[in-house]
């Protein structure tokens, strides 16, 4: 009897060993900034390599690493296999505005097609070099026991989103011992308004479009990133192909990867205050442009030289000028500038080296008696290479397109007191227009309109109101206009009003900036207000920018 027992405890001791619970600890951890780069194909020609072929090996805003491993080890440890149902991604779904799933699958490198997969969702773009998430064809990859590893990489294809945080959720499916299992990770898409001020660069990245509440109990406020001392205004504001974010303080030019604040060689040699940089912009091969308010037009190439080179050329030969306005763009393939002073507008042309540039005079409007006057910041360009700008001409107030020969637009804009504070190259769902606005000192005037074609008019909330001047207020302006990836008007200055909020409008300090509309429709949305940090901030340029981020 002893020995059948023995026997029978023997037996339920090796059944319990061999039925053990095999170990499951795969990981999936996202590092931001790392970009995928064309060489980790290996030979393979990979989808979508213009856009990479040229990505920043440092820390990039559009970019983001995602890493899987296998860490299962000890009795019964097994390697990992993906599933035939992959890296699966859920997010907010733009167009429809509501929560969607799909299967990401890099089929470039993978040699093979996923029938339901796809490598983009919204603007973002699965890039897997090293088949990590191949569930089909000889490419499959096995996680091996003991910290086997495989990353992949995600990353913007440009600006496409409103401002706001949006989640993704990624979800890998895994076979480990004859069962399915997953492992997920987030991040999230955030894409933020930057705004320079008269006392620093500051940012929203606050969920505007989708805020259903009452602005005035969830106010949204400008957030410093960068507050420097002595209260430099922060004039000059761009942003890279890849989301860096470009600012100027004074007379020194930093960098902004939504990470950390680096400066862009060393300052610039002005003679002292107030000689600052206006404006900058980037071009399509990376060089950095300063324009300077009494020292002319400085280069940095490639935005990683320790020094700072002054651009002087047969068109601007003088080296003191007062550069206003300062706009980069592309014309069949090939850089163009675009260098505004108060009496004179410049059309740069250069190759790859920047440092060889040839400036020529924009010609006179024809039949129009002269060149313009041209004002502040007040320009912008289009993808073919067009200069819109504001100026005046024979006392008449107008906003000009220059290209191969000058045509103003006839918008009906009050002459009391007012100057064109900035204008904006409109294209959203294949419809251009420019947008303009007013630094005016007369309260109740319009101070944004759009133009399309030679049509210009008051552009107006769902609920048939303007933005202008505080009546109660001292008089306001629009000195900077931007757009978001989603058609969304960002009108910043000082000392806004809308009608839209008027009941509200003693019980809150002076407004900086407003969003206009909530949807892709035009016109769909009341004007929001977004408040200042400080009764005196004054936004004197605004950009959007998106970043990949773990948080």
């Amino acid at each position: 009897m002893n020995k059948f027992l023995n026997i029978v405890i023997l037996l339920i001791t090796f059944s319990l060993t061999a039925c053990s619970n095999t170990p499951n600890s795969v990981t999936m951890t996202v590092a931001q900034g790392q970009c995928v780069q064309t060489s980790q194909y290996r030979g393979v020609t990979p989808n979508f390599q213009n856009l990479i072929e040229s990505n920043p090996t440092t820390t990039t805003p559009y970019c983001l690493a995602v890493t899987v491993q296998n860490n299962n080890t000890g009795l019964n440890a097994n390697n990992v296999q993906i599933t035939s149902s992959g890296l699966q991604v859920s997010y907010l779904n733009f167009s429809s505005n509501s929560e969607s799933t799909a299967q990401l699958f890099d089929s470039a490198a993978a040699g093979v097609t996923v029938s339901t997969a796809t490598q983009t969702v919204n603007n973002l773009i699965l890039f897997d070099p090293y088949n990590c998430v191949t569930t089909s064809g000889a490419q499959v990859l096995v996680l091996g026991m003991g910290g086997g590893t495989c990353t992949f990489y995600l990353q913007e294809s440009g600006e496409s989103s409103p401002v706001g945080v949006f989640p993704y959720s990624l979800t890998y499916n895994y076979t480990n011992g004859n069962a399915n299992y997953s492992v997920t990770s987030t991040f999230n898409q955030r894409t933020t308004l930057y705004g320079g001020t008269n006392i620093g660069l500051y940012s929203v990245t606050a969920n505007i479009v989708n805020n259903t509440l009452n602005p005035f109990t969830n106010q949204i406020q400008w957030q410093p990133v960068s507050s420097a001392t002595g209260m430099p205004p922060t004039l000059g504001l761009t942003r890279s192909a890849y989301g860096i974010v470009y600012f100027a303080e004074s007379n020194t030019v930093y960098q902004y990867n939504g990470l950390t604040i680096t400066q862009v060689g060393n300052s610039l040699p002005l003679p002292s205050l107030p000689y600052i940089i206006n404006n900058l912009a980037l071009d399509t091969n990376g060089n950095l442009f300063a324009g300077t308010n009494g020292n002319g037009l400085f280069v940095n190439q490639f935005a990683n030289e320790s020094t700072w080179t002054q651009v002087i050329t047969n068109g601007i030969t003088n080296s003191s000028n007062n550069i206003i306005g300062l706009k980069s763009t592309t014309s069949s393939g090939n850089p163009l500038l675009y260098v505004i002073e108060s009496a004179n507008g410049y059309i740069c042309t250069y190759t790859n080296d920047s440092s060889n540039i040839n400036c020529l005079i924009i010609p006179p409007i024809a039949g129009g008696g002269g060149n313009p006057v041209f004002l502040q910041n007040a320009l912008d360009v289009d993808s073919s290479g067009n200069l819109y700008f504001g100026g005046l001409l024979n006392g008449n107030l107008n906003i000009y397109n220059w290209a191969s020969s000058l045509s103003p637009y006839s918008p009906d804009i009050p002459q009391t007191n007012s100057t064109i504070g900035a204008v904006l190259y409109n294209l959203f769902n294949t419809e251009s227009s420019i947008y303009f606005s007013l630094s005016t000192n007369e309260s109740n005037e319009n101070l944004v309109y759009s133009c399309i074609q030679s049509s210009c008019n008051p552009v107006v909330s769902e609920s048939g109101n303007p933005l202008g001047t505080s009546p109660l207020r001292a008089s306001g302006y629009v000195n900077s206009l931007t757009n978001d990836g989603y058609g969304n008007l960002y009108a910043s200055g000082f000392t806004l009003y809308s009608a839209d909020w008027a009941s509200n409008e003693s019980s809150f300090p002076i407004s900086a900036a407003l969003l206009f509309g909530n949807s892709v429709t035009y016109g769909g949305g009341n004007w929001i207000p977004i408040f200042p940090a400080t009764s005196q901030q004054k936004i004197l340029s605004t950009v959007v920018a998106t970043t990949l981020t773990s948080y």
